[in-house]
């Protein structure tokens, strides 16, 4: 991460737990006003909403707002992010972009903050105005309450190293992308249930295009499932009644919080519906979401042998378009550090404290107790 990032993560943290109407917050409204012309012409006032407010201020002290423009209404301010080139859409984020949520999947954004920290599935956000306060906050990265990120063109000065970023994209095929925190929760579960991973990509771009159809962005739902009480699902897995079916079909699509979520759910079902389990190669896969494989219903109404041809075609484009990669999948593994480095990371507050450190260690792969032995040497 470049010291800019830094800088402006380390401004935007001092301020959490400001509250509206404080002196601090009358403060930041001065700041926001003390540059003019006023975007739009308009003069802030401590009644108005101020969650862009706080990012056009914490960019302007930090000396980045050419990077990303000067507004008070969110909505503007991403015209400002595509006009500049640094709008990302829902692509996997990175420390120091701009997250922008639209609240009701309208197509209208609604509020805005900065992201603090990536952690796998999961991002930690700087908010203004956050139930009328600065806040951080936690969000799955593809929650379908974010409508995108914005990545400003920082400086690439002297970088500084900062864990949980990983690696954005592994495959990449009629502009959806795979990302790789998602590649290797679907590797963990895969491997949990012995289902073959290779049909199981290829299955998620033939269903969802990877989470970019207007199902799976607004549902967190990558294969449709639709809405049923009861059903065969995770009982352990949240889930609400998301949007509407296409009206010759009716009913409603599952909604969940987030891929994980989701992923977990789907591979439930597969697993206990399904003749999918076992040392199966990906044509075999495929059959055993059908009758023909031994599966109670059919996965699909276009039958099997249709399902087959498609599946196949879709792998081979898969596959030209990455060249080598689909054949790397299965020897996929996340990079960890030494416990040494962990450990310095630790000391420098990288990990959080206290039981969240423990967990986070312990989702990245870490023993946790190790590494506070070695924190414990350390500062001895």
């Amino acid at each position: 991460m470049s010291k800019s990032i830094l800088r402006l993560m380390e401004e935007a943290n001092k301020y959490v737990g400001v509250k509206q109407y404080s002196a601090i917050h009358q403060y930041l409204v001065a700041k926001y006003n003390e540059i003019q012309p006023y975007p739009v012409g308009y003069k802030m006032t401590c009644d108005d909403d101020w969650c862009d407010m706080f990012v056009t201020v914490m960019a302007d002290t930090t000396n980045l707002s050419h990077l990303i423009g000067r507004e008070c209404g969110v909505q503007r301010h991403v015209d400002i992010f595509q006009n500049k080139g640094i709008w990302l859409g829902r692509q996997y984020p990175k420390v120091g972009d701009i997250i922008v949520f639209d609240w009701e999947a309208s197509g209208w954004a609604d509020h805005i903050g900065f992201v603090y920290e990536v952690d796998g599935f999961r991002i930690t956000t700087i908010e203004g105005n956050s139930n009328g306060q600065v806040a951080k906050n936690k969000f799955a990265w593809n929650d379908w309450r974010i409508m995108g990120y914005a990545r400003p063109k920082y400086e690439q000065d002297d970088v500084v190293e900062r864990q949980g970023q990983l690696e954005e994209v592994f495959l990449e095929y009629q502009g959806a992308k795979l990302t790789v925190p998602v590649l290797l929760k679907l590797k963990e579960l895969a491997s949990k249930y012995r289902i073959n991973v290779e049909f199981l990509i290829i299955m998620l771009h033939f269903e969802s295009m990877w989470g970019t159809s207007q199902v799976a962005r607004l549902n967190n739902n990558w294969a449709g499932l639709t809405y049923t009480v009861p059903n065969r699902l995770n009982p352990k897995i949240p889930k609400l009644k998301g949007s509407k079916r296409p009206i010759r079909e009716g009913g409603y699509y599952f909604k969940y919080d987030c891929v994980e979520d989701f992923l977990e759910d789907w591979l439930y079902l597969l697993d206990n519906l399904y003749q999918v389990k076992g040392p199966k190669s990906f044509e075999e896969s495929v059959k055993g979401l059908f009758r023909e494989g031994g599966a109670p219903y059919d996965y699909a109404a276009i039958g099997y042998h249709q399902y087959l041809i498609r599946m196949l075609a879709r792998r081979q484009a898969i596959a030209d378009a990455n060249p080598d990669k689909i054949n790397t999948v299965e020897v996929l593994k996340s990079t960890k550090k030494s416990i040494q480095t962990i450990a310095k990371e630790v000391i420098r507050g990288l990990w959080s404290v206290g039981e969240e450190r423990f967990r986070k260690l312990k989702q990245a792969g870490y023993n946790a107790q190790e590494v506070q032995r070695r924190v414990n040497e350390l500062l001895s």
